[in-house]
């Protein structure tokens, strides 16, 4: 008699495929929010040319995203775990 794997045998192709749907879906999240965070680089020539501001200025309203972003990690994480 040969010892199985435990999780070789509980594998279905339902599994298998919830497993790459779930792997998929963060992948995605995460190019979501890379080209989030990429795109104010990619618009600030622009941006410069449109609101006359310096550099300082076009950092400073990059970086308002980021600090926004970083103070609701922690409302939106109790709320996460509230609601769930």
């Amino acid at each position: 008699m040969s010892a199985q794997n435990p999780l070789e045998a509980r594998q279905t192709p339902l599994t298998l495929s919830r497993a790459w749907s779930v792997w998929g879906l963060a992948v995605l999240f995460y190019f979501y929010e890379f080209m989030l965070q990429t795109s104010t680089g990619i618009m600030v020539p622009d941006l410069m040319r449109a609101f006359n501001a310096t550099g300082e200025q076009m950092g400073q309203l990059s970086a308002a995203y980021l600090y926004s972003y970083a103070l609701m990690q922690i409302p939106a994480g109790i709320l996460m775990d509230r609601v769930g």
